[in-house]
């Protein structure tokens, strides 16, 4: 039986991941830092084991990173993410090392310590869940849009890293996904941002990129033609256009 573990895997797209593959059969894992997520069995509608570890408890997560590379998975998918808008983020130092270490630097860590398992094993499958903000130019975006712009190369540096071992690398970048994170984030109206998806359209996307070991899956398309448009046009212009749609 194969088996899957997601890291970020107790809300929105690693839950419905993990949902998704254990209505497969297969053998499914999730790390999450709230137990109010984890230790519920009921909450899961097929057999779901869960681990609760907080990212930035970087003593417990090496812990567990240590117990996942004694038997690793044939398929890792890195779905943690933190997210605060850029002004709390700017008068908090807290909040941006906890962004950097969920949203880039565990990723790195799981990858790297994982990947090298599979290596040793000659199969496996590593997955990494970013954003549509990562394709924006540095100047224009957030905070969190550069940490999932590293999060992109990095994924791109283990393809090269392990492809030739036969371990496949995938980079899911999403644009904006009906989740209850993001409703929260904006009072549960989403009328301001554009081309939103569903849920089951993202696993659809990501997981079939997994089926067929794509390096990349972008969607939806239309997002990705509105990064291409907003690439073109002038930093202050992309700024004013974003603070615009803040408001």
């Amino acid at each position: 039986m194969q088996k899957v573990t997601i890291i970020g895997g107790t809300k929105g797209i690693g839950l419905a991941l993990a949902q998704h593959y254990a209505q497969q059969g297969r053998q499914v894992t999730v790390w999450g830092r709230d137990e109010s997520h984890v230790i519920t069995p009921q909450r899961y509608e097929f057999p779901i084991a869960a681990v609760v570890v907080d990212i930035t408890d970087r003593t417990a997560y090496q812990h567990q990173l240590a117990q996942l590379v004694s038997a690793p998975p044939d398929l890792l998918i890195y779905c943690a993410a933190y997210y605060e808008k850029d002004d709390l983020s700017r008068e908090d130092r807290g909040v941006r090392e906890r962004m950097r270490r969920v949203c880039l630097e565990g990723m790195v860590e799981a990858f790297s310590l994982v990947g090298a398992a599979m290596v040793t094993r000659g199969r496996g499958h590593l997955v990494a869940i970013s954003s549509i903000a990562g394709l924006l130019r540095p100047e224009t975006t957030s905070y969190y849009g550069r940490l999932k712009r590293a999060m992109i190369q990095q994924a791109q540096v283990f393809q090269h890293a392990l492809g030739d071992e036969g371990i496949k690398v995938t980079c899911a970048i999403p644009g904006y996904v009906d989740t209850a994170r993001l409703r929260e984030l904006n009072g549960d109206d989403l009328s301001s941002k554009p081309f939103v998806v569903s849920q089951q359209r993202a696993v659809a996307e990501i997981t079939k990129a997994i089926a067929i070991g794509a390096h990349q899956v972008i969607f939806p398309r239309r997002m990705l033609g509105l990064a291409r448009l907003l690439n073109r046009l002038p930093a202050s212009w992309v700024i004013a256009i974003q603070n615009k749609r803040s408001r």
